[in-house]
């Protein structure tokens, strides 16, 4: 019988330490739902040129990074939009993307409506709080205006985060280039980046030195937690395959 516990609890201790294994890229997969952990800039942004922007075909270069699960470009402007009852322009920020993209970075965020298609020019989500204050609802008309240039945007969704989005405006990126005469051109790009293996610092290097007029920044709340966590579940995992060992042995 003693021979049988130890080896019932030998198994059961391999059993547990085969799910530490692969308890750490299935917990990173699953944190990496709650948006980039990097976010990718322009270097001349950091030396306060604001209209900097990074090449758009540039971007394509990030699907070689074997850690990365997705990323999402971004174009921001400000402009001046009217909508509903909202009695005239207002400065609002106009961020172009292109959505399936963004969602999967985001995966948390919540649209009400429908988002608008990467090659869709005719309509636009509002952010919650854009909806509050302007009393927008969906199938309003949005004139939106950027120096000389203005475009008409029916408004298809409403976009909740519960962060900066709520105040914003979307539309596709290919609308806000053409809107801004930006053509081919991005802000930023959020990357989700897989930290299991590869320590998310070296990632960022990786990033920069595949694109170097870009610099690479980390969400350093967002990894350094993730980290934490994936770091305490495997000490649980092992805790708990010493415990069934020794259980085993004095029985």
């Amino acid at each position: 019988i003693a021979a049988l516990a130890v080896t019932l609890g030998a198994s059961l201790a391999a059993a547990a330490l085969s799910v530490s294994i692969g308890m750490e890229e299935k917990v990173g997969r699953t944190l990496r739902a709650y948006g980039a952990n990097i976010v990718l800039v322009p270097k001349s942004a950091t030396l306060g040129i604001s209209d900097a922007t990074l090449k758009e075909s540039d971007l394509a270069q990030l699907s070689e990074t074997t850690s990365l699960l997705g990323y999402a470009p971004f174009l921001y402007a400000l402009v001046e939009a009217a909508a509903g009852a909202s009695g005239g322009n207002q400065p609002v920020v106009l961020a172009g993307t292109q959505f399936d993209a963004a969602m999967r970075v985001n995966a948390w965020w919540k649209i009400v409506g429908t988002a608008p298609a990467n090659d869709d020019s005719a309509t636009a989500l509002v952010g919650a709080n854009v909806e509050d204050k302007w009393r927008v609802k969906i199938g309003d008309d949005l004139t939106v205006r950027y120096r000389e240039s203005q475009t008409n945007f029916r408004v298809t969704g409403i976009l909740n985060t519960g962060g900066a989005e709520d105040d914003q405006v979307f539309v596709s990126l290919a609308a806000a280039q053409a809107l801004t005469n930006r053509p081919s051109q991005v802000s930023l790009a959020q990357i989700s980046a897989l930290s299991t293996q590869t320590p998310i610092e070296e990632i960022a290097r990786t990033i920069e030195q595949m694109i170097p007029d870009a610099q690479a920044k980390t969400v350093r709340q967002i990894a350094e937690g993730e980290v934490m966590l994936i770091r305490r579940v495997q000490l649980l995992l092992a805790l708990i395959a010493a415990i069934v060992l020794v259980s085993a042995s004095v029985s």
